[in-house]
């Protein structure tokens, strides 16, 4: 199955599912977090390819991709407020910017 990375903006459809997979994983558990109509909303905001926030989905078939369950090691993304994602379990990758920077999380088998 070949899987094909693209803006989200593209995939708008796939827009309020991202949010829930996003608002799952990240902040149901978070107090005073974002809300997951507030995370949509922001995913909407994502719509101009050539500056930050970027939203870029990974696509198996024209579906949302399942990283650990296609055998990636890692799942990359950008963010400016790393600590939250370091207390998950997130690595630092790369820093662009002083403020942005690029983190990966390791996936187990």
């Amino acid at each position: 199955m070949e899987v094909a990375i693209g803006h989200l903006y593209r995939h708008a459809h796939l827009t309020e599912a991202v949010a829930r997979l996003i608002y799952g994983e990240f902040w149901k558990d978070v107090e005073n977090g974002l809300t997951l109509d507030s995370l949509v909303a922001h995913l909407r905001n994502t719509g101009d390819p050539a500056r930050i926030p970027l939203s870029l989905v990974a696509l198996a078939g024209g579906r949302l991709a399942e990283a650990r369950r296609l055998g990636f090691p890692s799942v990359y993304f950008g963010t400016d407020g790393p600590g939250f994602y370091t207390r998950l379990g997130a690595e630092l990758h790369e820093q662009v910017t002083p403020e942005f920077c690029i983190m990966r999380f390791p996936l187990e088998a």
